[in-house]
């Protein structure tokens, strides 16, 4: 194992570890099984890459040049059927290799061409003897530009249809589709023009780890992308990418401004050829400048990313705080709050049920308009879920998991539903609000769903102050009642002498006519 090899062997354990747990997560997903032989297909490019660099026989590094080629031209053609296993979801194999046609007509096509004279002639061994790699360059043939010509045809092709398919999906799987453009674009720009860059600082054969390294950022983006529950959402993950790398480029460059202005002082005033007071320096200024960079970063990508943001949270908390402040009937706060969690996360349809004995009743929207059903019992799956897990309820994460016969009958109960959230009051489930598909085609990624759980505990305070001002509503009617239809007569004053009540027995005693006749109760003198 050499400074080439090192970095392969551990790509290929990666690559290996990635499949096997993508394909763990949910081995019935075809976008799962997918992966699993795209990653096969890495991980023969980079045996056959591996074997290559440490070679030292002509007839062997050749092979590993034609058939790494042709590996590659398979793993395009596999890249096109994980696209089209995220876009037609429910669409069967045979199904998605007959769309697949072209591709792997193409790379058939491609892979013969690597094994003919045609392609290379031959290679040369460029051997360097103290670190034992061999970096192999191809001899090439005319063959061997119509192969680059149709790698590149290839890769834009593909980002194309991966543009094209954003525009068209919604949802989870849009998000997938666009954690593969992000991992397709990270690749390009990684393979170009970063190294073309670090070719300015770094000896060329120094820079043939960079491959593996590429196959194993990929691949983990992808497979974020593909097997997590909760993916996040796509800006979310863009801003906080962003704000990692401006922050590391940061702190690289401050540590080599620090270290290098330390080691010219040292060497001009002490003569000193030692680098260590320099490195411990730098450390000390990162470590130091590290809580403000931080913040910095933070702010830049939240400014580079403006449209990312899923949710107002401050906003619309502190809209939910003012209709809880101001006690009203239960169902105009049912309105109130739905409006407003509807404008907050985009979406035209909240469904909001609440306790009653031992179901959940429909109480809002009141109109009988085709939906969701009027009711759901305490043995419905969904309740028994919110019930027990206290977490909301995305479908689209639903879609992504192994099932189960409860996943699979939340999901029937969810139909035309995106999300369901438990209103939970005192660690007790009192209602659940069904929310619709979000109109921006996004999904309820992990801060709109922290979110709808923090406005759906005020909402469970707010229907718990509602539900007690009706009840003394209630109450002061039916005392009202009660004691004008007294056939005692009934009068009460304050610590001020001020009268409070006086029933119309009460008036009839003290010759009262209380409907506009001599005398009224106000007229009455303090006692």
């Amino acid at each position: 194992m050499n400074s080439a090899t090192g970095p392969i062997i551990v790509a290929l354990v990666v690559q290996i570890g990635l499949a096997f747990v993508v394909f763990q997560a949910n081995s019935k997903r075809r976008s799962n099984q997918c992966f699993l032989l795209l990653s096969m297909a890495i991980c023969v490019w980079l045996m056959y890459r591996y074997f290559g660099l440490s070679t030292r026989v002509r007839a062997v590094a050749e092979l590993c040049i034609r058939e790494s080629c042709a590996s590659g031209a398979i793993i395009l053609a596999l890249l096109n059927v994980l696209r089209l296993t995220i876009r037609n979801r429910q669409s069967r194999w045979r199904h998605l290799l007959r769309d697949s046609i072209p591709w792997f007509a193409l790379g058939l096509a491609v892979v013969i061409l690597c094994q003919t004279s045609f392609f290379i002639k031959g290679v040369r061994l460029n051997v360097d003897n103290t670190t034992g790699l061999s970096a192999p360059e191809p001899i090439p043939a005319p063959g061997f530009l119509i192969f680059n010509v149709y790698f590149l045809a290839a890769i834009a092709t593909l980002v194309f249809q991966l543009t094209r398919d954003l525009r068209m999906l919604a949802g989870s799987q849009r998000s997938e589709m666009a954690f593969v453009m992000i991992g397709a674009v990270v690749t390009l720009v990684s393979s170009v023009p970063l190294q073309l860059l670090l070719k300015l600082f770094v000896d060329t054969s120094k820079l043939l780890w960079l491959g593996p390294f590429r196959v194993v950022l990929f691949s983990l983006i992808i497979a974020y992308g593909i097997s997590t529950r909760k993916i996040m959402d796509v800006g979310l993950f863009l801003r906080r990418a962003m704000s990692y790398a401006v922050l590391t480029a940061y702190l690289l460059a401050l540590y080599g401004a620090v270290w290098w202005l330390v080691v010219l002082a040292t060497t001009v005033l002490f003569y000193s050829s030692d680098h260590s007071f320099a490195h411990i320096a730098a450390a000390l200024a990162v470590t130091f400048a590290m809580a403000p960079a931080r913040g910095f970063s933070q702010s830049l990508a939240d400014r580079l990313f403006v449209g990312g943001r899923g949710i107002d949270f401050r906003t619309t908390v502190s809209n939910a705080a003012a209709i809880l402040e101001s006690v009203t009937t239960l169902p105009d706060l049912l309105r109130r709050f739905a409006t407003t969690i509807g404008q907050a996360v985009g979406t035209d349809s909240v469904t909001i049920y609440l306790a009653q004995r031992k179901v959940f009743r429909k109480k809002y929207p009141v109109s009988s308009s085709p939906g969701p059903v009027e009711e759901l019992g305490e043995d419905s799956p969904l309740v028994q879920w919110l019930t027990t897990h206290h977490e909301p309820v995305i479908l689209e994460e639903l879609l992504r998991v192994r099932g189960t016969a409860t996943t699979f009958a939340i999901r029937n109960e969810l139909e035309g539903v995106a999300a369901a959230v438990g209103i939970l009051s005192r660690e007790h489930l009192v209602g659940i609000m069904l929310l619709g598909p979000r109109l921006s085609g996004r999904i309820y990624g992990s801060t709109e769903q922290t979110a709808l759980q923090v406005l759906c505990g005020q909402l469970a305070v707010a229907i718990d102050n509602a539900e007690l001002f009706t009840e003394v509503q209630n109450a002061r009617i039916y005392n009202e009642i009660l004691l004008q239809n007294l056939t005692t007569g009934v009068v009460a004053a304050d610590a001020d002498g001020h009268i409070t009540v006086f029933n119309q027995e009460a008036a009839q005693i003290a010759g009262l006519n209380t409907n506009g006749g001599e005398r009224t109760v106000n007229d009455l003198p303090a006692p």
